[in-house]
């Protein structure tokens, strides 16, 4: 199992899904308001959709982090670091 996990394959199914990821939450988090809610959305949805992308993109990250070899590592330990950026706001306020 732990050689399938390092095929390219998924390799690259991890690359795909954590670049979406990333832009979906970069862009969410561009679009916040200052109220911390997304535009057209009540805030139990906002918090909802939240969430979900702050959750996968980090599980996302994380199997990359474990699974992938050399710059993969490096862009999952970036991509992790901003999604905490991204996320402090939340936990200051």
């Amino acid at each position: 199992m732990a050689s399938s996990l390092k095929s390219r394959p998924f390799q690259r199914c991890l690359l795909t899904a954590n670049a979406l990821l990333y832009v979906c939450i970069v862009v969410t988090g561009v679009l916040v308001d200052s109220n911390g809610e997304l535009p057209g959305l009540t805030e139990t949805v906002s918090t909802a959709v939240a969430i979900s992308l702050f959750s996968l993109g980090g599980l996302s990250a994380i199997a990359w982090l474990i699974t992938g070899r050399g710059t993969a590592r490096w862009v999952a330990l970036v991509m992790l670091v901003t999604y905490a950026l991204l996320a402090l706001p939340t936990f200051i306020a």
